[in-house]
């Protein structure tokens, strides 16, 4: 089942797009990361954005979710040079009921990627930051997303090291939601909430 994955735009003129790097699957259905630096930056942390799926960005082009993210990062840390993007899901689709009848059709790893946990693992052990920001189910299988998520935090209490872990918050959306505000709907004067996080308590307001 090939999924439509939506419009592209271009990048952030604030990153170097040189640097722009990502690593899809061979069928082009899965992107497990989305690689980039900033420009005029010699040295500076690496931070670690976990969203939900990817849709149309590559090398060449951002799409909306991945420009907010490029646009944001350089405001929220101040010192960021490098960024990893990585995903609860690496199947490649713009509707998240796309990803969800995907799943009920074929299964979980034709959802998640047979690859995904270790290019997500790779990210978060080498970042001095992590962002989550994946949302709510928007559509996904609520016991999947659970699960999923489940899975995706007990990876970060394992592998953040000396990492810092936020999730993003403003507006209407407090820090203490439900679940952590997707990177779509960042704004550029939003703020950072830092995460006590642990393997015994995950979200703490």
């Amino acid at each position: 089942m090939k999924l439509k994955v939506g419009r592209t735009i271009n990048h952030s003129p604030f990153i170097s797009l040189e640097s722009v790097t990502a690593k899809f699957s061979p069928c082009n259905e899965f992107r497990y990361n989305l690689k980039f630096e900033y420009q005029n930056t010699d040295k500076g942390d690496t931070v670690c954005v976990i969203l939900m799926n990817p849709s149309a960005a590559s090398p060449e082009f951002a799409d909306n979710t991945i420009r907010r993210v490029e646009d944001c990062i350089r405001l929220y840390f101040k010192g960021a040079k490098k960024v990893f993007i990585v995903n609860l899901f690496a199947r490649r689709g713009m509707n998240p009921k796309d990803i969800a009848l995907l799943y009920k059709n074929e299964g979980h790893d034709a959802v998640v990627g047979p690859k995904n946990d270790k290019y997500i693992k790779e990210a978060i052990q080498s970042s001095d930051h992590i962002v989550c920001a994946w949302g709510g189910p928007s559509g996904i299988d609520k016991d999947l997303h659970d699960k999923r998520v489940s899975t995706v935090e007990k990876m970060i209490a394992a592998g953040q090291g000396r990492s810092h872990v936020f999730r993003v918050f403003g507006g209407k959306y407090l820090p203490d939601a439900p679940h952590p505000l997707h990177g779509r709907i960042w704004g550029k004067n939003y703020k950072l909430h830092l995460i006590p996080f642990s393997n015994t308590k995950k979200w703490a307001a």
